[in-house]
Formats: C-alpha cells, structure tokens, sequence
C-alpha cells in the first residue's frame, strides 16, 4: 500500500511539473509574440530603438508648403507604411519645426514626423532621423497626385443626365457653405465634393462616396470612385 501512495504522490508531482511548465511556456510565446508585434509596428531607427506606432493608422495627412494632402486610399496607406518599416538612418542635424516644410500625420496613432525636404533631415518626438529616400519618393508622388488637375465622369450617365447634374447644382447657388462635412444629408448647405456627390445620387441614385471618411465626402473619393473614370488630367 506504501508503495502506491508514494507512485500517486509522484504522478501528481509530475503533473504538476508539467502543468507549470505549460503555463509558463505559455506566458514566454505570449510575451514573444507581443513583443514582435511591437516591433513590426515602429518605425526603426538603425542601431537604435524602434519608435513611432504607424500601422494602426485609418488615414495620412500630409502638410507640405502649407498645402494639406489627405492619404485615404488603402493600398497607398500600405505602401507609405511598409517603406516606414525601413531602417532610419540617424541623422547629426538637429532640426526644429520651423526648419520644416514638411509634416506627415499617421491619423489613429499619435506619430508625427517632420521633414527638412531639401536634406530628408526628420524627427520625431526626440528623435532626429534621416528619412528612407523611397518613402519620399513615394511621398512626393502622393503629393504630386494631388496636385494634378483633373476632370471626371460619372459611368453609365448620358450626356444629358450629366447637363442636367450640372444644371441641378447650378440651381443651389446662394446656398450657404456646410462646415459640418459629416452631414451629407442636408440639401440646405453644401460643400464643393458634397454638392457633385448630391447630384447624382439624388438624380440617379448613383452613389460616388467610398466611405473612406466616414459620412462625408471627400473630393479624391470622387476620382478614386470606381463609378468615375478621368477624361482629363494636367
């Protein structure tokens, strides 16, 4: 009997070897795996700490020259992210806001970096940097993007229906301007990109909003549209 009492007691010993074993093997991959994903969303700087959460971001505001540029596009937020993900050189030159002409804004996070674009000279928070060149090129070509004239028409409309979508919108001048962009339902006010949308989704039910921004409507949603196509461009 004295033999089985000690053969259970060392089952449960062995037992619960295991079971700590387990827990903590469990609390080690846990904390890996945080860990990592940590790091895969900082931008790092070489032969320093990573720093900067970006990957959360729903949308990139560019500020550059004074000019604002809003990045709604989803695959262009993802290419702008994975050039962040490159080593960032550490830069000598200490620079402050005033040397910038250049700010990008990852919105949803609270990272922020600004960008002497004459020597890629960046900080953020305390930290100065040399910013990747191809995610300024990448930059630049959003910015350039933007700046581009172009005009748009609407898919599956006759001339007429767009002749009458102008004369619609015509007929909402001396109308004031609506700074609420969010309330797109309101026919009482407009704001330039709201009033086109209105237009043809009132007059033919044809709805150009992507919902990048929420409820309101904003202009490069009008030319990403895959209801629209680009007649011209300068």
């Amino acid at each position: 009997m004295g033999v089985l009492i000690l053969g259970n007691k060392s089952v449960v010993k062995r037992k619960s070897y295991i079971t700590m074993l387990v827990f903590i093997s469990t609390i080690i991959i846990l904390f890996l795996i945080v860990n990592m994903n940590e790091n895969s969303s900082k931008i790092k700087v070489k032969g320093g700490e990573g720093y900067g959460m970006f990957d959360k971001a729903t949308r990139i505001e560019i500020i550059f020259n004074d000019n604002e540029y809003i990045v709604s596009n989803p695959d262009e937020i993802e290419q702008i992210i994975r050039l962040c993900r490159q080593n960032w050189e550490p830069s000598n030159t200490h620079i402050t806001k005033e040397d910038c002409d250049m700010c990008v804004k990852f919105i949803g996070t609270d990272t922020e970096v600004w960008v002497d674009t004459e020597t890629l000279s960046s900080y953020i928070g305390e930290s100065f940097v040399q910013m990747p060149e191809d995610l300024f090129k990448k930059i630049k070509e959003v910015v350039s993007l933007s700046n581009t004239l172009r005009s748009i028409s609407v898919k599956g409309t006759t001339v007429d229906e767009d002749n009458e979508a102008s004369n619609w919108c015509y007929r909402q001048l001396g109308k004031p301007y609506n700074y609420n962009y969010f309330n797109v339902s309101t026919r009482k006010k407009f704001y330039c990109s709201q009033l086109v949308w209105a237009a043809f989704k009132d007059n033919y039910g044809i709805d150009l909003d992507m919902s990048d921004f929420g409820d309101a409507v904003h202009p490069m949603e009008l030319v990403n549209s895959s209801k629209t196509y680009t007649i011209y461009k300068k």
